[in-house]
């Protein structure tokens, strides 16, 4: 059997004709592959980032067909110090969402029964909004804190099933705790509870300081 042998320090060369010693000590093995040390959130963000676009495509689907007769929106609001009434200073519609029904309520009023208690928000992307943005947070600055002036909620309103339908009310919700990241579901869960100030079919908000008009429509307040 064809061996390399050596009385000193070499290496062993093979050749086609004849095995051959060559001085300069034994072969380096090759150093050992880098251990991954990329931090974990830059994987979660490269992977599952690359793919969110393809799950909220797949989830728009059920609003597009109407399988989700609702909208809900994020809404900023300002009150004018003359008139006292608000006005939206902007607003952003969530899609894709899911509303989950939680421990709703419902309490009669004057104009019916307004619907209390809590639910969920599930399927809200992560690329269309951050955490602060679900906070309320406008252009990563504080909206409302310490400024009576200012509102920020969530606003969930029934799609008409036809045009010839009259607008459905709308309603206010406000977090009931911190947005839940939840990577394995490529989503934001989101608690809400209600909230009383009624906001007419047109979008006005009937909250005036020190009282509450759950009236069918929005009464002009002065």
């Amino acid at each position: 059997m064809n061996d390399c042998r050596c009385s000193g320090p070499c290496s062993c060369a093979r050749s086609s004709a004849q095995p051959s010693c060559t001085p300069g000590g034994p072969t380096p093995l090759a150093p050992p592959a880098p251990a991954n040390t990329q931090p974990l959130s830059s994987l979660v963000c490269s992977v599952l980032g690359g793919l969110q676009p393809i799950v909220d495509s797949a989830r728009r689907i059920a609003h597009e067909i109407g399988a989700r007769p609702y909208r809900v929106r994020l809404v900023w609001q300002e009150r004018n110090a003359v008139t006292g009434l608000w006005s939206e200073v902007y607003a952003r519609e969530l899609v894709p969402v899911r509303v989950e029904p939680g421990r709703e309520q419902f309490t009669d009023e004057v104009a019916g029964q307004i619907p209390g208690g809590s639910i969920s928000l599930r399927e809200v992307s992560p690329v269309q909004v951050d955490e602060l943005t679900l906070r309320g947070y406008l252009q990563g600055k504080a909206w409302s804190v310490d400024n009576p002036s200012r509102e920020f909620f969530f606003e969930l309103q029934q799609i008409r099933r036809c045009a010839t339908d009259p607008e459905p009310e709308r309603y206010r919700y406000v977090l009931d705790g911190v947005p839940e990241l939840e990577t394995d579901r490529m989503q934001w869960r989101v608690r809400l509870l209600a909230q009383y100030g009624r906001r007419s079919r047109a979008g006005q908000d009937t909250t005036v300081p020190g009282a509450l008009y759950p009236l069918p429509d929005a009464a002009v307040i002065s």
